[in-house]
């Protein structure tokens, strides 16, 4: 378990601060997050933490979103209507290939992991989660806390 530079927690407010970048590399055609891609990288956090996402969309041609959703197996090409799994915890227009986080675009979310269990981080842009835009993102009774690739 690592606590990268992108990932601050702080144990005193129970708040976990998540730079979260869609596009920092070329890899799966810059549909990742910081990277990473496929479920190549786990978030934990603790049950009922603050979890601010400061999303940024570096992908030089597309848009992308972000939000909490179960964790599966795999992920459709489309999803209608998206709801978050925590309430808040799911980017603007989080569909559109033309509303969403744009290109050179950021935006800032806030939930609290309100129920332990394991969910993903996911981009809702037609496709994106199906080819691998999503990271998995645990919500701890144990208090453990990081990033593990």
């Amino acid at each position: 378990m690592t606590m990268p530079d992108w990932f601050q927690y702080d144990e005193a407010n129970n708040t976990v601060t998540l730079d979260i970048t869609a596009g920092t590399t070329s890899g799966n055609n810059h549909w990742n997050y910081n990277g990473y891609f496929g479920g190549e990288g786990e978030i934990f956090v603790p049950e009922g933490a603050t979890v601010t996402i400061n999303f940024v969309n570096e992908d030089p041609n597309m848009a992308h979103s972000v939000g909490v959703d179960g964790r599966r197996s795999s992920f459709p090409a489309n999803f209608s209507n998206p709801s978050p799994v925590f309430e808040g915890g799911i980017t603007t227009n989080p569909t559109s290939m033309t509303d969403g986080t744009m290109p050179g675009e950021s935006e800032t979310i806030t939930f609290t992991a309100a129920e332990a269990g394991e969910y993903s981080l996911v981009c809702y842009v037609p496709g994106h989660a199906a080819v691998g835009m999503y990271l998995h993102f645990t919500v701890t009774t144990d208090g453990e806390v990081g990033f593990r690739e």
